[in-house]
């Protein structure tokens, strides 16, 4: 089950009121036994060590909400746009984190 948070804006790791919504109805639907793996993202612009520690950042501000223990917080060693880069509204879908959840029963 993967689910993509809303965007963040540009060069921040802050989460927004609706991302901290999401986050919280996301919380409410996890069992005990989930396990989560978050993946953040940033658009093109910027270097690769900057972009690499905000991705990082933004995948830790979902983990610091979510509060949970059995977290892995996954780092990319290439630089993955899940979006095109062509317009300001691709850039803005590729500020994201991914969540998956592991669902153990």
């Amino acid at each position: 089950n993967e689910i993509y948070l809303s965007h963040f804006e540009y060069g921040s790791s802050s989460l927004s009121e609706l991302q901290k919504e999401e986050l919280f109805a996301l919380k409410s639907d996890l069992s005990e036994k989930d396990s989560l793996i978050l993946e953040g993202f940033t658009d093109e612009l910027g270097s690769y060590d900057i972009n690499k520690t905000l991705a990082y950042q933004r995948a830790l501000q979902v983990s610091i909400l979510l509060n949970r223990k059995n977290v892995l917080i996954e780092q990319s060693k290439n630089r993955k746009l899940l979006y095109g880069v062509s317009t300001p509204e691709e850039r803005m879908y590729n500020r994201t984190v991914k969540i998956t959840i592991l669902r153990r029963r």
